[in-house]
């Protein structure tokens, strides 16, 4: 049995039989709540990885044995060196978890829109009801437009790149975060392998859940 995606399920729950008016209006309700928590917390998530990983770039690049940071002197450097990047690859996995979230949300919901209200739909003035994001503006300018037209051909071309930026981005610098660490010369061979085990898990996670996100909101 191939895969339903989200966009699909919500038409079949919304046609279904024993679907309810009060149903669907608690639905709607808590779907745009969760949503916006939900972005809350992965801008939350990015902003930490944005953290650890500056952080960590400070600390590589004193190259030195010891350093005050705030008034507090590290004097083993080697801590920071292997615990920040794994920092980094779970903030980068949370993230990407909840921006996944974020994105079967927003399929959801327009989903939701497009079958409850047909005459806005079919003029594409649903697309103003949906919460304001980043991603998500990008989307309602390129659905605005007239389909194959040139501008909503440069805001998909847009939108899908700075899409894929925020995932490849993150990526490549705990790629090279892991490669700077496992091949330090001061640094224990043991636990830069740990280090480098602990940032490969979380990163292909992360991509699995990149992959997931995606096939559940294929239209």
């Amino acid at each position: 049995m191939s895969l339903k995606t989200m966009p699909e399920r919500m038409t079949e729950a919304l046609t279904d039989s024993v679907t309810t008016s009060e149903q669907i209006k608690y639905f709607e309700n808590t779907l745009r709540a969760s949503l916006t928590r939900a972005e809350e917390r992965a801008a939350y998530s990015l902003l930490l990885f944005l953290i650890f990983s500056s952080l960590w770039f400070i600390v590589w690049s004193a190259r030195a044995t010891k350093i005050s940071f705030l008034g507090v002197e590290i004097v083993d450097t080697h801590v920071p060196l292997l615990v920040l990047p794994v920092l980094s690859g779970f903030a980068f996995y949370q993230y990407q978890c909840l921006q996944g979230f974020v994105d079967i949300c927003d399929a959801v919901l327009r989903i939701y829109y497009e079958k409850t209200l047909e005459p806005f739909s079919n003029r594409g003035i649903v697309e103003l009801l949906v919460p304001p994001s980043f991603l998500n503006v990008e989307n309602t300018y390129a659905n605005m437009e007239e389909t194959g037209s040139f501008y909503e051909k440069v805001t998909n071309i847009w939108g899908m790149s700075v899409f894929l930026l925020l995932f490849l981005g993150p990526a490549a610098v705990l790629i090279w975060m892991a490669y700077a660490v496992i091949t330090a010369p001061n640094i224990a061979m043991l636990w830069s392998i740990l280090s480098l085990l602990l940032i490969t898990l979380l990163l292909c996670r992360a991509a699995l859940v990149f992959i997931q996100g995606m096939r559940f909101v294929a239209r």
